[in-house]
């Protein structure tokens, strides 16, 4: 039993989640991830976007996912679904909870990021 998914739904979602177009199939890998997490999560209501944003990012965080991190974290600035203060109290959070290491990693993630959304160019008003 697969999942099922067509490409305007992935398209959604990913845009969604994302707020940038979506990228093409990536092979069976691909229509799984997306499918999950873009076809399915990111259309479902129960949770607002930022909740969703929140939880991924705490979860990317945890498992040293930063690549990941940095997707979700640009998305969550450009769209305006947190602010660069909201960001730093999530970074306050993890590190009570989750340890140094873990708020330190996260928080150099959010300097790179910050820095290249203020980069000229790239909409902002930085």
């Amino acid at each position: 039993m697969g999942v099922e998914l067509d490409q305007e739904s992935f398209e959604r979602g990913w845009e969604n989640a994302m707020g940038v177009p979506a990228p093409p199939f990536m092979g069976e890998w691909g229509r799984f991830a997306g499918a999950v997490g873009f076809g399915d999560v990111w259309n479902r209501e129960e949770l607002t976007n930022r909740e969703k944003r929140l939880v991924i990012m705490t979860i990317l965080a945890l498992g040293g996912r930063d690549g990941s991190l940095r997707l979700h974290l640009g998305a969550a600035l450009r769209k305006g679904e947190l602010d660069e203060a909201q960001v730093e109290e999530l970074a306050v959070v993890l590190t009570a909870y989750a340890g140094l290491p873990v708020g330190t990693d996260f928080m150099g993630v959010v300097r790179a990021v910050t820095a290249e959304l203020a980069e000229p160019g790239d909409g902002t008003d930085g």
